[in-house]
């Protein structure tokens, strides 16, 4: 993995620069700003650059090293710096940095540049991770490159002013691979300009919805341009600006073959003479929105504003002429069932013939149960598990993935609910030639993330949940154990039931990598736990997993609904379809072991009928710091949506081009490997591509609701992670 390093550390004292071979491509990853420039070390002037973020080049006069610490098994540099006034500053450096040593011994006498992180400890002031600076580059914003892995291990064995465990020594390699970036810039970028215009946005409405149409025209210069701004720029605010507008490129050439292709295919669907099936003449003859009231009717309760919203959106895209391809998007609680209920109505009203696709037999028996009811006056079949054999005849089929061997397919409407858990091929498999094709899901998975959030699938989002609930979630370390019990005993105590949930149902182990070491780490397995929770709540445990028969699963499920029982050991099986009305808390062993998706339906399952719940996540075992800030956000955020995007700022969209089937991962055709394109450049770029192609009366840009955890600060300084 390309590894970033923040700043300089003093040159060699003899030698050429060495050369390394540059990639015409590489462009800044972020940028250390050192326009502001401490000179005095004044309270009031020391606060301020604590208060513009603490990251500043401190200029002194001289300094004084303090001694190191020979029985530290860590000796860490220390000392003060002076300024004119003959007023101090301490600094703190994580390592021994005799470089750094070296450096000072070699200023006596002249001015000294230091960049760092400034802190405040109470009334007193101190210099984190100083590094010498160039005085080039003073007052200047300096541009930061991924160095790729190869290169930075051949360059630090080069390393012999200092350490090569140093933080100085990582340093010394950016700074020599940044000055053999920007020597070769004269030569890279026509190079890098080139092949933005021939591979990445290749046609002329590339070229528009990049750059737009008023420098369209001289493509070269413009990119040349922009180029410059990103190696040179004169200030925080133009290094953004110019990252924000490489990024829109780049979002444009990642997005332009998709977009032709959908294009193509609409085109190519417009001009076929059998259009795909729509709805009854009457849906356009009173409107999209009253005929959604007239076919919600048949619903024993009724609809939000929201809802019927979603359901008339729906049923404009359908009887548009081009297949529909939406996503029904809401957390639980929101009415999922019952919009896309309704629009299978109205579907059928239509003349199609419908599947609804579900992942487990207990929700597609619920979901079969509902939609008979609703819909009397239509034939319906379910197809899971050990269910007779089909009525082929069937207006409407309701079931597993067994549909996809038991019937004839070729259906004008197909309905994947859980989207998550099917791969692509699935969920399309039972469509017909110019099928309608509406997935529900409350988190996505990366890939129809990514299309959802480039504007290529049409949003029905539900946003309101019908019940007033609050699920507070929280991380539990290994010592706190006893907590966690003593807090499920409050909620048993209080006429409250649980669910525990396991990665695994037998012993196993895998192997995962933790920091430079691997090492076997066992999950927590339902079975071999089974006894230690039988025994603390005797009578009151049920279990509940794919080994079980469907008969025992339910008894177990019924035991729960009736109270019988109060605690239900499960694998992920009940994250869907599974309502149990008196789960107040939910316990979810080794979190770090399942995505966010399944994390945020599981914690769906507490308290759905509203009040307090709780979701507790129990690691045995100390996880990385990613995997940590991931758990973190999960437990902050309750917005499906936002953990979706969460997931894909993390793990890439994956394929989102229409022949696509790469699930996560990093988008195709970025021009820029070492920078990640955030979604409001993937935003930008869908509403500018899809004016190109489609008109301005079909560009249209989806907003996500919430902070943004895609966006990145480009402008970053020295760590504050090296004082004692």
């Amino acid at each position: 993995m390309p590894r970033t390093q923040k700043s300089e550390a003093p040159a060699a004292p003899s030698g050429a620069l060495p050369d390394i071979r540059i990639h015409p491509m590489t462009v800044p990853v972020e940028f250390n700003d050192l326009t502001d420039v401490v000179r005095s070390y004044d309270a009031d002037t020391l606060a301020a650059g604590v208060q513009r973020g603490g990251d500043v080049v401190v200029y002194a006069t001289s300094a004084v090293v303090h001694p190191l610490d020979p029985a530290h098994p860590r000796p860490r540099l220390t000392g003060a710096l002076r300024d004119s006034q003959g007023r101090t500053l301490s600094f703190a450096c994580p390592d021994s940095a005799q470089a750094l040593v070296r450096y000072l011994r070699g200023r006596e006498g002249r001015p000294i540049l230091l960049a760092g992180r400034l802190i405040s400890r109470g009334e007193t002031w101190l210099l984190t991770a100083p590094e010498p600076v160039a005085g080039k580059w003073l007052g200047k914003m300096r541009p930061v490159y991924a160095v790729p892995q190869k290169t930075y291990e051949a360059q630090i064995n080069r390393v012999d002013d200092s350490e090569s465990g140093s933080y100085l020594a990582s340093a010394r390699v950016q700074n020599v691979y940044r000055e053999n970036v920007l020597g070769k810039l004269r030569r890279n970028i026509p190079r890098c300009v080139e092949a933005i215009i021939t591979k990445g946005l290749k046609t002329n409405g590339g070229l528009r919805a990049a750059l737009g149409h008023e420098h369209a025209a001289r493509p070269h210069q413009r990119l040349a341009q922009l180029l410059t701004d990103m190696h040179f720029p004169q200030s925080a605010a133009h290094a953004q600006e110019a990252s924000e507008r490489l990024d829109h490129v780049a979002a444009v050439c990642m997005l332009l073959d998709s977009m032709e292709r959908a294009a193509a295919s609409r085109q190519q669907l417009l001009e076929r003479r059998y259009k795909p099936c729509g709805l009854a003449p009457e849906a356009a003859q009173m409107g999209y929105l009253p005929y959604a009231r007239l076919m919600a009717q048949v619903l024993p309760f009724g609809l939000t504003a929201e809802q019927l919203d979603a359901v008339a959106s729906a049923l404009e895209a359908i009887d548009s002429g081009v297949p529909m391809r939406a996503m029904l998007i809401g957390d639980v609680g929101s009415g999922k069932t019952a919009v896309f209920g309704v629009i299978v109505r109205a579907l059928l009203f239509g003349g199609a013939r419908v599947a609804v696709l579900l992942p487990g037999i207990t929700l597609a028996r619920q979901v079969h149960r509902n939609l008979a009811g609703w819909l009397p006056e239509f034939t319906t079949a379910f197809i899971a598990g050990d269910s007779a054999p089909p009525d082929h005849t069937a207006q409407l089929c309701v079931g597993t993935t067994k549909m996809l061997s038991q019937t004839s397919r070729g259906f004008q409407a197909v309905l994947v609910d859980e989207q998550q858990k099917f791969s692509r091929n699935r969920r399309e498999a039972l469509m017909g030639d110019r099928a309608h094709l509406l997935e529900i899901t409350a988190t996505c998975i990366p890939r129809s993330q990514a299309l959802v959030e480039s504007g290529q699938i049409h949003v029905l989002r539900l946003q309101q949940c019908h019940v007033n609930k609050d699920i507070r979630s929280r991380i539990h370390a290994q010592n706190e154990w006893s907590v966690v019990l003593e807090a499920i005993d409050r909620t048993i105590a209080a006429g409250g039931q649980v669910a525990v949930i396991f990665p695994a149902r037998d012993a196993t182990s895998v192997r995962r990598s933790s920091g430079i070491d691997t090492v076997d780490v066992s999950l927590l397995s339902l079975m071999d736990n089974a006894e230690f929770w039988m025994s603390r709540y005797p009578g009151l445990v049920r279990m509940c997993h794919g080994a079980r028969t469907d008969e025992e699963n339910d008894q177990a499920l019924c035991d729960m609904m009736s109270g019988t029982a109060k605690v239900l050991l499960s694998t992920t099986m009940i994250e869907v379809g599974v309502d149990l009305p008196g789960l107040r808390h939910i316990l979810i062993m080794q979190p770090d072991r399942f995505g966010l998706s399944q994390l945020h339906q599981l914690r769906g399952r507490v308290a759905r009928a509203g009040g307090v719940g709780y979701c507790d996540l129990y690691l045995p075992v100390e996880v990385n710091k990613k995997v940590r800030a991931r758990l973190e956000y999960f437990c902050d955020t309750f917005d499906g949506f936002a953990l979706a995007s969460f997931d894909l700022a993390n793990r890439g969209g994956g394929d989102i081009t229409s022949s696509g089937h790469k699930q996560s991962g990093t988008l195709p055709n970025n021009p820029f490997p070492d920078r990640e394109v955030s979604v409001q450049a993937l935003e930008k770029a869908s509403a500018a591509l899809q004016a190109e192609y489609f008109g301005s009366e079909c560009a249209s840009t989806f907003r996500i609701a919430g902070p943004n955890p895609a966006a990145r600060q480009l402008t970053r300084g020295i760590p504050n992670d090296t004082a004692d």
